[in-house]
């Protein structure tokens, strides 16, 4: 298992924020698990953007808190958030040298107060 935890101010003089990122990887690879911590004046909007490769399908969950994504080869993972909605956006995928359309998964919310907490998890469904 691997667990990385970062930090940056890049958004401190455009916004008022800190970001701090903890990341977990399973030994087996079949399990993501994040918590971003965005720390600043309450009432600004975040969005935390996750893009997908042009070759993986996207669809949301039923009850709205988390995606399904399928691979090219069939096989499922699922994305779930605590601490915003999500939902699912369009994006460009430039890889391979030239733009393609794609998808992106968007975490979006309000800070609270001092700020605002996202806890999200990417497993082998």
């Amino acid at each position: 298992s691997l667990l990385i935890e970062a930090s940056h101010d890049g958004f401190r003089k455009p916004f008022g924020l800190i970001h701090r990122r903890a990341i977990f990887l399973a030994a087996d690879g079949e399990d993501v698990r994040g918590e971003d911590e965005l720390t600043g004046p309450g009432g600004r909007t975040f969005a935390i953007r996750f893009h997908l490769h042009p070759r993986i399908q996207a669809s949301l969950l039923a009850e709205g808190a988390g995606v399904l994504l399928r691979t090219a080869t069939g096989n499922g993972w699922k994305f779930r958030a605590e601490g915003g909605g999500v939902s699912l956006e369009d994006s460009v995928y430039l890889g391979d040298g030239s733009p393609r359309r794609t998808r992106q998964i968007l975490v979006s919310g309000r800070l609270d107060g001092e700020g605002a907490v996202v806890k999200w998890r990417l497993h082998r469904a």
